[in-house]
């Protein structure tokens, strides 16, 4: 299970995403829209571990995701960015 609450997200002095809670299950299958600018990278990154939010906290099978060590927190979580292209025909599920 993958937790958020009253996360704040930001880049410097801006703020991209204000007071989010998430929760998200084991095998659950969720996909975040929005416009370019919205944050969605920005969540992304924070409930990875890459980014620390401002405010709030996230939690990986209850245990924060900061607290974890790199090598703990791959078994848990993986971000696999827009940018990334694989070779070949791969469907999303396989991707992910």
């Amino acid at each position: 299970m993958i937790e958020a609450r009253g996360l704040d997200l930001s880049y410097g002095d801006r703020v991209v995403l204000r007071d989010v809670d998430l929760a998200l299950g084991p095998h659950e299958l969720v996909a975040i829209v929005g416009p370019n600018g919205a944050g969605k990278s920005t969540l992304l990154r924070a409930l990875a571990g890459l980014l620390r939010p401002r405010r709030g906290s996230v939690r990986v099978d209850g245990s924060a995701v900061h607290a974890l060590g790199a090598a703990e927190r791959a078994r848990h979580v993986a971000l696999v960015a827009a940018e990334e292209h694989a070779d070949g025909d791969v469907a999303v599920r396989d991707a992910v």
